[in-house]
Order: structure tokens, then sequence, then C-alpha cells
């Protein structure tokens, strides 16, 4: 027996360290397991688990930690942990949903790696002739290659038990406590620096490779994974061999060739790298140890200059076989010497990581029953993303994508899985083609959304806003249209007296399409004023009551506007040579005989300018139209719209003629109400409002005023023209009972282009057209 107090190698080191910053992760426990169907000796079974222990120390070792330096404790040969579970006697409907807990519970259970050994059995008796047999293993005695050779040997040392031959396995020449000696022996000196000096010249100015995130990367990682699973077919599989052997590269070179030229793709760099398992076993006499020998590289490939996928894979082969000729420094020497910013929420050097797997993984053999592999629940994630492909016997290839959780949507993975294997397919079928013209789309999926997405057409009538409100007044002439501080407007009296103002403006020459200035505090009067511009056939210019008089006459004099709406105060602001109409009580029961249609003007809104010059926003009546009768399938006739916006700005088009188009109300909230976050709940509150429209920021404010959980009449807020999170609508929806919408893309141009409804644990989305 070898003697106590071992040092650890790298590879073990560094998760033990995992356990020491986190205690009781689950990241690095392994369970992998079989179904055995047949007459099992399960005293046999356990027999031959205890010599496999006693054959290999490191299922047997303890890590103890002497004055914070670690040590391996290799206990005496002893039986393993082991765990049977009676299934039999449950009804046969409940044994899978009990034994798919079991294995979870299993898999999620922490070892205590100073005080046991890190190697647990669970056999689960389902029937006489029916056992799961489940081993979970610490990664830190254990690798994909260790579990191979695990597999093969226990199979032999079963047989041997049950028959009471000897087993046919050769002695082992040594044990994984010599290697890590031998290990940490070797890397110093000349060796070290050779390993180092390659590695740091290789990975100069790396910024590691990550996909964009659906959500923010946590500030300590989180172990939440999920799977997605891809299948090639054996067509393509083989035109990549075939071309790999051209270029003289392995299977493995080709298929990571496609994955560096997907993210590639994804991210727009051409600077592409991700991690890659190797072996770690260079020496003959490490081929059968059990243990944790898996080394890991970072390969970093130049896809700049647009190079075919041919000329890309020679550019991978290349850097893949300078790798791997210094692929004896242990990740975690380089680790510390490129001394990385340590972050708790990500891997060191890399982010993602590829690995090629060729064939099946052996097979228990147990004589007298028939064996299967049990699935097993997806493993903790240690990366943000995990891809690997296997190799099948017919050539084909199946695909495991493993992802984190807390930062991925298993939608997002799973169109990654989609592009990678129509990546896959383009370049084995055109591998001269350049890497950036490769499609990614299939073509149903290209079809999907180069036509399915854009046919948004909807059927809307052919009319002009201001005969939307005068239908709705011959509709409902009694209901209330306008709601001001200190007086309200029905339907019939919005329509004649804009009517009546209209004819006024006709008579001062005001003719089709004609800007006209309408500079009017927020109230009744302003709506009548609005309305009665569009009724006259012209288009509104929204001048601000407060705005530079010099912009006033700028704005007037580019358009060529020479009527003004206004309160008789206004006049001194104005040009001279500028017709000021004052409204009056005026009405008429028609409107003047006007000819516009919905491609004629409905207002000029004008903008700071992207120069700092203003210009003006031209805007028809057939948009707003869209914009309004949109609106009638969330508004409804009884709802009372709050007016808050400034007329100035594009947004308040909106709050006045949606609720005119659909029969309801315009509230109007006193001037300056848009600027105090108190004034517009006292608003909402008084006014009985049941819509609200407002941009985040002004929203955050709101839900930190005390008098908006008593704003029990609003049930619909639209939030736009700024980035809305999640965070703000789980506040919104905390304090009221509302549906809160996202209205994106708003401009003088289209006022919205996207809408999306908030549903309590969704990501925040731009919606749909």
């Amino acid at each position: 027996m070898a003697p106590t107090g071992f040092p650890l190698s790298f590879g073990q080191q560094r998760l033990w360290l995992v356990e020491q910053m986190r205690p009781g992760n689950t990241e690095y426990t392994v369970p992998f397991g079989w179904r055995l169907f047949g007459a099992l000796d399960t005293a046999a079974l356990r027999r031959a688990l205890t010599a496999l222990v006693a054959r290999h120390e490191v299922l047997r070792t303890r890590y103890v930690s002497t004055d914070g330096v670690p040590s391996q404790v290799i206990d005496p040969p002893g039986e393993p942990p082991w765990e049977p579970v009676g299934l039999a006697e449950l009804p046969a409907e409940d044994r899978e949903p009990r034994l798919a807990e079991l294995i979870t519970a299993a898999a999620h259970r922490p070892f205590r790696l100073d005080q046991e050994w890190p190697v647990r059995a669970h056999l689960m008796e389902l029937g006489a002739e029916e056992h799961v047999l489940l081993l979970v293993q610490h990664h830190i005695a254990n690798d994909g290659w260790s579990r191979d050779v695990l597999t093969g040997e226990l199979g032999e040392l079963y047989r041997a038990e049950s028959t009471g031959q000897p087993a046919a396995l050769p002695e082992l020449p040594v044990q994984y406590a010599d290697f890590a000696g031998w290990q940490r022996d070797t890397m110093t000196g000349q060796v070290l620096d050779r390993g180092l000096g390659y590695w740091r010249d290789q990975l100069a100015g790396l910024t590691p490779l990550e996909l964009m995130p659906d959500r923010p990367r946590p500030s300590v990682w989180q172990a939440d994974g999920g799977e997605v699973r891809v299948a090639v077919p054996p067509s393509v599989g083989d035109a990549l061999t075939e071309l790999g052997r051209a270029e003289q590269a392995t299977p493995y070179m080709t298929l990571l060739t496609a994955v560096l030229v997907l993210l590639h793709r994804y991210t727009g760099r051409a600077d592409v790298s991700v991690g890659t398992p190797v072996s770690g076993r260079g020496r003959q006499e490490l081929t059968d140890l059990i243990g944790l020998f898996v080394n890991t590289l970072v390969i970093r490939a130049d896809l700049a200059g647009r190079p075919t996928f041919r000329a890309a894979v020679r550019r991978v082969r290349q850097a893949c076989l300078a790798a791997y000729q210094h692929q004896d420094l242990p990740f975690e020497q380089l680790v510390a010497e490129l001394a990385p910013d340590r972050d708790l929420s990500r891997n060191p050097l890399f982010q993602i990581l590829f690995s090629y797997v060729t064939g099946d993984r052996p097979a228990l053999a147990v004589p007298g029953t028939r064996v299967v592999t049990e699935p097993m629940p997806p493993d903790d994630p240690t990366l943000d993303l995990a891809i690997e492909l296997t190799e099948q016997p017919d050539g084909g290839l199946t695909g495991l994508i493993s992802y984190a959780a807390s930062l991925y949507d298993h939608a997002t993975i799973a169109r990654f899985g989609r592009d990678l294997t129509t990546l896959l397919t383009a370049a084995a079928t055109a591998p001269d083609t350049a890497i950036g013209e490769l499609p990614l789309l299939t073509d149903d999926l290209r079809d999907h959304v180069l036509l399915d997405w854009n046919r948004t057409s909807v059927a809307r009538p052919e009319t002009c806003v201001h005969n939307l409100v005068a239908e709705q007044a011959h509709r409902t002439p009694y209901a209330i249209a306008v709601a001001g501080s200190s007086e309200n407007l029905t339907y019939q009296q919005l329509d004649e007296r804009a009517n009546g103002l209209a004819r006024r403006l006709r008579a001062l020459g005001v003719g089709v399409e004609a800007p006209v200035g309408v500079c009017l505090p927020r109230g009744v009067e302003l709506v009548v004023g609005l309305l009665a511009v569009l009724k006259a056939g012209a288009a509104y210019l929204p001048v601000g009551l407060d705005q530079p008089a010099a912009r006033t006459e700028d704005m007037l004099a580019e358009t060529g506007a020479s009527v003004v709406i206004g309160e008789r105060t206004a006049a001194g602001r104005l040009p001279a040579d500028i017709r000021l109409v004052v409204p009056d009580d005026a009405v008429a029961a028609d409107p003047p005989p006007v000819d516009v249609g919905p491609d004629n003007l409905l207002y000029v809104l004008y903008t700071s300018g992207s120069t700092g010059k203003p210009k003006g926003t031209l805007v028809t009546h057939r948009g707003m139209v869209n914009r309004a009768l949109w609106s009638a399938g969330h508004l409804r006739p009884a709802d009372r719209v709050l007016h808050k916006t400034a007329i100035t700005f594009d947004a308040a088009g909106w709050e006045i003629w949606a609720p005119l188009a659909i029969g309801g109300t315009v509230v109007t909230a006193a001037p300056g109400a848009e600027r105090d976050p108190a004034a517009l709940v006292r608003a909402v509150a008084e006014q009985h409002a049941t819509v609200l429209q407002v941009v985040p920021s002004m929203l955050r404010m709101l839900v930190e005023e005390p008098g908006l959980p008593a704003c029990t009449s609003l049930r619909l807020v639209f939030a736009g023209g700024e980035r809305l999170t999640a965070g703000l609508c789980e506040q919104v929806t905390g304090l009221l009972d509302v549906r809160l919408h996202n209205l994106y893309g708003p401009t003088e141009c289209t006022i919205d282009a996207t809408s999306w409804r908030y549903v309590p644990g969704d990501r925040v989305s731009i919606g749909a057209p």
C-alpha cells in the first residue's frame, strides 16, 4: 500500500479549491449507471465494487488540508458506500417516477472530500430480474477515459466474483498518487518554462469568446443547466470526413472548424477560441488507471479575411497541431501564470468547450443479463456552453449541447443547435464557399423569417383620422369624448365645435395639407383645435407654449404656416404676419367640404434634429389610423386614456386619437404633470384614468410614489421609448393589477413599431409588429 500524504495533481487541486470556495457544490458530481435485465448476483456485484476500490487507490482517497495545504490520504481497502433501494413493492406506475427522483437526489448530493471516498454505489431493485446500478463519483477521481476503464473492469470483476475464477486484469504498475507526484516533479524548470512560453505567446491579448446571453451574468456562478440534442445525417458526416482527409485534418479538426465558424458568425469576431479536452495520459503506464488525468487546451484560430470553409479547416488544423505539441502543461498552471482577472461568475480563459467522441462508450458486461445505459439528469454546468459531437457507427453524428440556464433560454440554444447542423450540412456540400456566406437557416426557416414574419399587412379602412371621430360621434353622440379639469365634451359637442372652427379656418384660406400651428395648453380646447385643423383638410403643426420665440419663427417660416390657433396671450410671441385664431364656442352641424385621403398629411412635428437643427417630420393619416385601430384590440369604449404628453411629442397623438377612434374618453392632465410624478399620480386618481402611456424612466419614479397603489382604476399601462426591465415590470404588477405592455421603436415617423405584453417570469421582449 502506498504511503499517505501525497500531493494533489494540478487538476485535483483546482477542484479542491472550488470545493473550498463553494462548499457543497455538485458541479463536479458525476453520475452514471446501467439498467440490468436478468438474474443478478447482488452479493457478487458488491464484492466486485469492493475489489475495484482495492485495485484503484484513487477511489479510496480523501483530501485533507493541513495549514491550508491539501494532500491525498489513501485509506486501506474496504467496501465503498453501498445503498440498496427496493422499489419492487411499489405499484408499477410509481416505480419509474420514484427511480427518477432517487437518481436526481443521488446526483445532487455533494461529497465531503475530506471525510468520504469519492465514489458511491446505489442499487435500485425494480423487480426480481430488473435492477438499476447507479455509480456517483466526484470528478476529482474521474474523467471520461476513467469511466470507460471502470466500466470494463467492473464487468470483469463481477464475472470473477460470480464464478469464483480469478479476474483477467493485469497488475497496475503505478497508482494515481504516483502520477500526481510525477506531474509535480516534472512541471518545473525548463519543461515548465517552455510550456508557459508557448502558451503565453499563443494566448497574448486573448479575450474569451462568449455568446450574447439572454439575461445578465450573475455575480456568482449558478449551477442550473439544460441540454439540447442535435443529429447530423451520415451523408454529411461522410462528406466532412472526406474533406478533412483531403486537408490532412482529423474529423475532430473539421468539426471544430464548423463550431468556430458558427461562433464567428454569431459574435462577428475573427479571433475565435474554445476550450477542448485532451486525455492527459501521455505515458503507457497511465492507460488503465482511474483518476483525473484530462487536461484542457485553448484552441485559438484566426478566421479573418473571409476564408473559405476549406481554408478555415487548414487554419484550425495548424492551431490544433501546435497546441497538441504543448498539451502537457496543466491548464491550472497556465491559469496561474496568465493570472486573468478572477471572476466567480465565469471560467478563466474560455467560456465554451468543444469535444469530439469517437464511437459509443463500452457497455458494462454482466454475464447473464442484458445491460442498457440508464439516462441521467443533466449535469450541473461549469461553463456557459459545452458542445459534444459523437461519431455514430453509420457515419452520422449526434450532438449534446449543455448550457448554463442562468444565462440562456432553451430556445436560444435550440436555435444554436439548428444553426450548427445547417452549417455542417452547407460546409459538407460546398466547402469552397466563404465562411460568411454559408447559410445558417434551412430553406423553410429562411422563408419563415423573410416571408412569414414580414406578413404584417392588416386590412384598415381607407379613411382619415377625423372621419373616425365623426363616425364615433354619430354612433355615440352623448358619450363623453374629452374630460378636462373644468369642462367635459360629448362626442356630438366635440364634433360640432370642431366643425365650427374648421369653417373659420377655411374662410381664412387654409387649404388641403396647409400647415396650421396649434399653440394651446393641454385641455378641451386643444383637442377641439387639433380636430378642427384635420376637418379643414390641413395638417397641424404643434407649437410649444414654452419654446423659444426663434424656434417658433423658424418652424412657421420653414413650413409656410400663416395661421396659428392659440389663446390671445400667444399673439405677442408670434411673427407679425401670422394670423392668430382664438377658439370660440361657434358650432356647425357639418364640416366644411374638403377632399382629403389617407395619404394626405396629418401633422408636421419638429424634432431636435441629428445635427442640432430642428427638422420637420411629415406623418400621414394612414399611419395614425393604423396605430389608432391597432389599439382597438386593447382599449375599450369605457376606457379613460390619460393625455399627459406634451403636444410637441409624437406620443401625444396616440393619447388623443386612439381613444376617440374607438369611443373612449380622453382625460387631460394639468400642464406640467408630465414632469411631476406626484401630479401624474394625482391626475390618474382624480380623473379615474384606466389607461396610461409613460416612458420607463417616469414609470420607475411612479412606483416610488406613495399614492400609486390607490390608482385602482388603472388597468392598462403602455411603456415605451426606453429600455424596459423585468425588475420594473415586477414592481409595477406587484403594486397594481394592470396589464403592462412594452412598446418599442418610437419615432416621430412611426410612434411605435412593436408591442409585447408582460407575463410574470418572462424576459422583456420587443414583441411583434
